[in-house]
């Protein structure tokens, strides 16, 4: 809607009683403007608001030192309305996209008292019956916050509605014809839709704040700290007990099941795609990482934060949506989906042209995913499959095995599980797609780190705990994150990606029997060689074509830099390509996404970074990686369908990078699928939102 001078007079063109207003871009232009003779005006600063209670300079006269004085004191004026938050910086958004002008206002002097009034009760979004008000709504397609004297509009600003009043009166004026529903869509943000999708505290909660973290997964709750996976799951099950937040230094694959019963989780380690975070986004489970004033002990079974020290069953609250941490049980407010979100939806599926999928892999986050309007799967991680906790003992039996044999023999009696896991899944998509990812993480995060666990699993296994000591040396790697994990695994254990490929196909078969037809495609992680898809698609496509009824495509996740450059060939061996952007990140700017969080504050005060970009893709060197990949892979099949599936794949800037490089689609946590929605739509509109 642009400077309050621009809004005035679309009001007055459309036959609005308006106060005439001049506008002058700086004291030189005003003074010339004014002339020697003017008397009787009001004299402001472009950006600051117009209220009944603010200062306003009346100029008798603009001869000698009259004009001076009222700039000065017009100056002071606005030094307060801003300490007051009722003045805008130059050049801040005006919450339109615009950005205030640094300039000065004249307008008549008011003769009678100024009374704002709004377009939308701030409650419900409903009129507010006021006739002028309504019109310059009508007129600026917009719910408005206007100042008025005698019948005469002398300011007009956008009126800040909480979402779910803002989309009441988005849906009333769409469908009473003073805007469209594409007007509509620019008006909406991210964060309006984070705001209803989530619990949050309530209004002066974060007041109490005594430690800040990475807020890696949106909503607040309080509950009962626990520092142990086992004492989480049994207190999380026992009735009455009330919520837990499981607290931990760093989450690992052992944890699953805690976070899965938990009501949040606290890490003092990690980053946007730790691992705590990745599984409480899809469980929809607030997260709070990186929280480097915690102080977690777990043998004495103490938090400490600063000089407030916590014990096993204290109350803590977390706020996974700005990364606070609260001591005791905060308020929080529930969120309430309403009839107009859904019908905002379905203004965003009628103008997007990317399919909106989700990264979801059990049934709980799969239907979550659809019930959010997920239009398939398109990241199904296959690693949870194994940390189930009836068969996370034969998986660690099947990692410590020492032969081809011992594996093969673990992995046969698994199959029927993981094949139940996957029927599951097919069943609840009821013929959606699905892609699954074969096992990608290293496999020692498999494994217990603590000596007491290690001890427990020697035990348990019958090795004996030196075989099972060396076994975990010998799985031991400098780096992880770059070493034998993704289609590497698969290359050098073929066994493992065989037998998920036949639990797989024997899934589908089941899901035909009862009347569901899968749609189910195989992405070979970390892929950066033609070579690495060749090697396995030879192992793997007989046995996805021994179910002749069964289609199965086999793709690549593009997530290393060489791939994106060698597109073009590894492209001839694959029917998609899936773009995993959390490591191509993480390998382009060779930066840690789990350690990035103790530097990434000071470089962007710095100015070396515009955003965290493990959060927003990084749109020159990653997303000339991408565009490369695109464009390469396009040459060896003009078709190849083209996804985006990292942590960015909901944030709208990302989405609509992905979008202009000609993707297919985007996936993202189920939770934020609606956001994916909203966002795709706003990159299939164009332009400025």
């Amino acid at each position: 809607m642009g400077l309050v001078t621009d809004r005035l007079n679309r009001l007055a063109k459309a036959g609005l009683p308006v106060s005439a207003v001049r506008y002058f871009a700086d004291e030189d232009a005003l003074r010339a403007g004014l002339g020697a003779h003017e008397h009787g005006i009001s004299l402001r600063y472009e950006g600051a608001r117009l209220r009944s209670a603010s200062p306003l300079t009346v100029i008798e006269s603009a001869l000698g030192s009259g004009l001076d004085t009222a700039l000065d004191a017009q100056k002071q004026a606005l030094e307060r309305a801003r300490m007051l938050g009722l003045a805008d910086a130059g050049g801040a958004d005006q919450g339109d996209g615009a950005a205030a002008s640094i300039g000065w206002i004249v307008q008549e002097t008011p003769t009678a008292t100024l009374v704002e009034v709004d377009s939308r009760d701030a409650a419900s979004g409903a009129p507010t019956g006021h006739d002028l008000v309504a019109q310059a709504e009508a007129a600026l397609g917009r719910p408005l916050k206007l100042t008025i004297a005698e019948g005469v509009i002398f300011d007009v600003e956008p009126l800040n509605l909480a979402s779910q009043a803002k989309f009441a009166a988005l849906v009333d004026m769409v469908e009473n014809g003073s805007l469209s529903e594409t007007e509509g869509l620019r008006l909406i943000s991210a964060p309006d839709l984070e705001e209803l999708l989530h619990p949050r505290l309530a209004p002066g909660g974060e007041n109490l704040t005594i430690a800040r973290g990475i807020n890696a997964s949106p909503g607040a709750v309080a509950g009962r700290i626990y520092f142990l996976a086992r004492d989480a799951i049994d207190v999380a099950q026992t009735s009455g007990a009330g919520p837990v937040l499981l607290v931990r230094k760093e989450t690992t694959p052992e944890d699953i099941r805690a976070i899965t019963v938990a009501a949040g989780v606290v890490t003092r380690a990690g980053g946007m795609t730790s691992h705590a975070a990745v599984i409480a986004r899809g469980l929809g489970k607030p997260c709070v990482v990186g929280v480097r004033e915690m102080d977690v002990d777990p043998e004495t079974r103490t938090l400490r934060i600063g000089d407030q020290l916590f014990y096993e069953g204290d109350w803590l609250t977390i706020d996974g949506s700005s990364g606070l941490v609260l001591p005791g049980r905060v308020e929080t407010q529930e969120p309430n989906l309403s009839e107009a979100f859904d019908k905002i939806m379905g203004w965003c599926d009628a103008t997007r042209s990317m399919d909106v999928l989700a990264n979801a892999e059990t049934v709980a986050e799969v239907e979550l995913a659809l019930r959010f309007g997920a239009e398939g799967i398109g990241l199904c991680r296959t690693e949870h499959m194994f940390l189930n906790a009836e068969r996370l003992g034969d998986v660690q039996k099947m990692i410590l095995a020492e032969t081809i044999e011992a594996r093969e023999a673990v992995l046969k009696e698994l199959e029927p599980l993981v094949q139940a896991e996957f029927l599951r899944l097919l069943l609840v998509l009821q013929g959606k797609p699905v892609t699954v990812r074969l096992l990608d993480p290293p496999l020692h995060e498999f494994l217990p780190t603590e000596s007491g666990e290690i001890e427990q699993l020697a035990e348990t296994t019958g090795l004996g705990l030196l075989r099972v000591q060396r076994r975990l040396e010998a799985l031991r790697e400098a780096n992880p994150m770059m070493g034998l994990r993704g289609c590497r695994l698969g290359i050098m254990f073929p066994e493992i990606y065989e037998s998920q490929v036949r639990a797989l196909v024997a899934a589908c078969r089941q899901a035909r029997k009862q009347g569901v037809e899968p749609r189910v495609d195989i992405m070979l992680p970390l892929i950066s060689s033609a070579s690495e898809v060749t090697i396995l698609r030879e192992r793997l496509e007989p046995i996805a074509a021994e179910d002749a009824s069964q289609a199965i495509g086999i793709g690549a996740m593009i997530e290393t830099p060489r791939a994106c450059l060698r597109a073009e060939e590894i492209a001839r061996g694959c029917d998609f390509f899936s773009f995993g952007t959390n490591d191509l990140t993480q390998l382009a700017f060779g930066l840690s996404r789990d350690d990035a969080g103790t530097f990434m504050p000071e470089y962007r005060n710095l100015g070396l970074l515009a955003y965290n970009p493990f959060r927003v893709l990084d749109d020159q060197g990653v997303g000339e990686l991408l565009a490369i990949a695109v464009e390469r892979g396009r040459i060896t099949r003009q078709d190849m369908p083209m996804a985006l599936c990292g942590e960015q794949g909901a944030e709208p800037e990302s989405v609509r990078l992905a979008h202009d490089l000609g993707f297919n689609s985007v996936s993202c946590s189920p939770y934020r699928v609606p956001i994916a929605r909203l966002a795709a739509a706003q990159a299939a509109l164009g332009g400025e939102r």
